[in-house]
């Protein structure tokens, strides 16, 4: 009845006639009150659909209790989801990111009126259930393994996270073979998985309590809560700053976190137009079919300013004196570094070298991207220097045999197939070489004092031997290749880096070096450099944020920074 009554209140919502509305929804509310479900999703759902009718209405101030409750039922589901062997927590958070997108709304229209720094605290909280992403998850969890005192602890987390990882795909598996029709359900394979998730949930119990007894941080570091601003704050330098961003449909919301306060303010560029003007500033650095300075495209100077002025503009003030900005992003802001915005009216440019005067944002400032708020809590973990020995290693230059030199991304690679799960290894060697890249890795070797016999390239640079070396003995670590994103073409369903193809291909080595094989690498690298296109991609999946392919999995791999 109350399912019935709230889709009944919302159709009136969507008439515009909110009387109606209004009452059937306190209807559903009483019928949920009589229930003994606690933490129920129906009612969240319902005491999202009031305060979205009281809002419509002009009532900010009666609305903002349903959606405060509506957004404790949902942190309260995430947190228990997180604490169990499910996948619920990140889809579940995604599911209904509206509710807090809306709670930020409604905070940020009541402080409009009436200035309360409480409010801009409880809306920066809010915001970061909105905006989390995969990659925050696998960055604290990482930071978890290197904060553990001792060696065989950081191998119980790494462990406990392979084994709930594991986990998860064999539960969806039983999930959907428990669901066949009986004359196609098999007993016997049932039985196996029912086995095989017995002893994967005893094995995560066991690295569980350990982690209780011995490493009581562990829980706190992984944990979904927010990140108070209070907390954060003190994470931060004089002349630092976090940035953190939600994007709504029409509206966005800018958080500004400095040491000494918050400011939260409302931006009016939604969704769609800061996607078409992400799109036009990201076209303009397409490197596809560029051999020569002639062929560059040139830049929109002017959207990139007036991207700046749009979600910077009604910040800036709070921005002065700052050297280092570390930018948690929304939506399609994690496709662009924001240094590419353009501070002031440019002059007109009209030769390459009229580019130099432009008033480039990264000149100003430099910038870090944060997966999440929470990134900022692990961070200081493990700041302290990798206990690796050795400076760097670098792989790049891979032997390929195609035509002639290309840029390092996914439209020189159209065709690539897969066959089985193997690459077809003949399409790989057809890419165009990137011979620059060699004379790139030695250079960084130089910088870093490593000796030039850790650069390998050309028919060293094999995905055998990365998957054979131990490269958790390398400070830094770097491929200088072509990056490939999932789903641009047939056969590849995660992003990939490039290396040189083995005349056979195999499962351990067909000239592919995916992003499910670079997380099982072990590393302990304060960098990893990945000079490649679209290496700050998502992952393929539907609706996947940026920084979720590749970048995710070196962060699970023990990559303290990237360069993406």
């Amino acid at each position: 009845v109350a399912y019935a009554l709230t889709d009944l209140g919302q159709l009136y919502l969507r008439k515009g006639k909110h009387g109606k509305a209004q009452a059937l929804l306190s209807r559903a509310l009483e019928t949920w009150s009589k229930t003994s479900i606690a933490d129920n999703r129906g009612e969240a759902v319902t005491l999202e659909m009031m305060a979205r009718t009281l809002q419509a209405s002009g009532d900010l101030d009666a609305a903002l209790p349903h959606i405060r409750r509506s957004a404790e039922i949902l942190t309260h589901r995430i947190a228990i989801s997180n604490s169990s062997l499910s996948s619920g927590p990140r889809s579940e958070r995604l599911s209904h990111r509206k509710v807090f997108t809306l709670h930020v709304g409604l905070l940020a229209a009541v402080n409009e009126r009436n200035a309360n720094p409480a409010l801009v605290s409880e809306a920066f909280e809010a915001g970061q259930l909105a905006a989390e992403i995969a990659a925050g998850d696998a960055l604290k969890r990482m930071a978890a393994r290197y904060a553990s005192r001792t060696d065989s602890l950081a191998v119980a987390v790494r462990e406990m996270q392979d084994a709930i990882d594991r986990f998860r795909p064999v539960d969806s598996t039983l999930m959907q073979a428990a669901s066949e029709p009986p004359e196609k359900r098999s007993a016997e394979r049932m039985a196996n998985l029912r086995g095989e998730l017995a002893r994967l949930e005893q094995r995560i119990g066991d690295f569980s309590a350990r982690l209780t007894r011995e490493f009581p941080e562990y829980a706190e570091m992984v944990s979904t809560k927010p990140f108070a601003a209070r907390d954060a704050r003190q994470l931060l330098g004089e002349r630092e700053a976090l940035l953190a961003f939600v994007v709504d449909t029409d509206v966005s919301y800018v958080f500004v976190l400095r040491r000494d306060h918050l400011t939260m303010r409302q931006l009016n560029i939604g969704r769609k137009a800061l996607d078409v003007q992400v799109q036009a500033l990201r076209e303009a650095l397409d490197a596809a079919g560029v051999e020569t300075v002639g062929d560059l495209k040139p830049f929109p100077v002017e959207t990139a300013h007036a991207l700046y002025k749009s979600l910077l503009g009604p910040v800036e003030a709070t921005l002065l004196n700052i050297d280092h900005v570390m930018v948690v992003p929304d939506a399609a802001l994690q496709s662009i570094p924001l240094g590419l915005l353009v501070s002031n009216p440019a002059p007109k440019v009209g030769r390459l070298e009229d580019y130099l005067t432009v008033e480039w944002l990264a000149r100003k400032m430099a910038f870090t991207t944060l997966p999440s708020v929470g990134s900022l809590r692990a961070l200081p973990r493990f700041a302290q220097p990798a206990s690796a020995s050795e400076p760097s290693i670098g792989f790049g230059d891979p032997l390929l045999d195609g035509s002639r030199q290309g840029s390092r991304g996914i439209k020189a690679a159209t065709k690539l197939g897969a066959r089985g799960g193997i690459a077809d290894v003949a399409e790989v060697r057809s890419l165009a070489p990137l011979p620059e890249t060699s004379a790139e890795l030695k250079a960084l070797a130089a910088g870093l004092k490593a000796t030039q016999g850790s650069v390998h390239v050309r028919e060293q640079a094999t995905e055998a031997r990365v998957k054979a070396m131990d490269l958790s003995t390398y400070r830094a670590v770097a491929f200088a290749t072509h990056g490939l994103m999932a789903g641009e073409f047939k056969g590849l369903e995660e992003p990939a880096l490039v290396l040189t193809p083995p005349k056979t291909g195999s499962i351990e080595d067909d000239g592919l070096l995916t992003a499910s094989e670079v997380a099982q690498l072990k590393l302990n690298a304060e960098w990893v450099i990945l000079s490649a296109c679209n290496t700050a991609a998502p992952d393929g999946t539907p609706g996947a944020e940026g920084l979720s392919g590749l970048a995710k999995a070196f962060f699970y791999a023990g990559a303290r920074s990237l360069l993406v």
